[in-house]
């Protein structure tokens, strides 16, 4: 009785690996020339990717991006600069995650929340702490709610 219920499992499985191509599979580059590589962290209905890009020019820097719908990375227009790591982003293109605030004593880390398709603004897009000096946001809606941890 147990090998009849696993070769049931066993055949779901393979049917469902079996049914035809429903996405397609992107390489989304890397943010700078010796980068060592990036990682998506999110996706938006309208094909927009988010995520961090690694250097190891200067130490280990991260850079956020933001691509354009159904597009690989762009290095002039998706960079949100060095610290930053983009978490999520909903249908309007506003991203979510965490950015270094370097005036904090500890440098601390802050969450953000961009505007709709904007690139990361630490003046307007801080979105603080609740105690201590760090936050990340770690997902949006597409009303513009998010979750944190603090």
């Amino acid at each position: 009785m147990k090998f009849n219920k696993l070769a049931g499992c066993f055949v779901m499985f393979a049917a469902s690996t079996c049914m035809g191509q429903m996405y397609t599979v992107t390489d989304l580059g890397k943010l700078h020339i010796g980068d060592v590589g990036s990682v998506a962290s999110g996706i938006n209905e309208s094909g927009q990717v988010v995520g961090v890009g690694y250097s190891i020019e200067g130490g280990s820097t991260a850079h956020a991006f933001r691509t354009a719908p159904n597009r690989p990375i762009n290095p002039v227009t998706d960079d949100f600069g060095p610290g930053t790591t983009a978490i999520g982003i909903n249908s309007s293109g506003q991203v979510v995650g965490e950015f270094r605030f370097p005036t904090l004593p500890s440098n601390g880390v802050h969450a953000f929340r961009t505007a709709p398709n904007r690139r990361l603004n630490p003046a307007t897009d801080d979105l603080g702490t609740v105690s201590y000096d760090t936050s990340t946001a770690t997902g949006i809606n597409d009303s513009g709610q998010g979750s944190a941890i603090t």
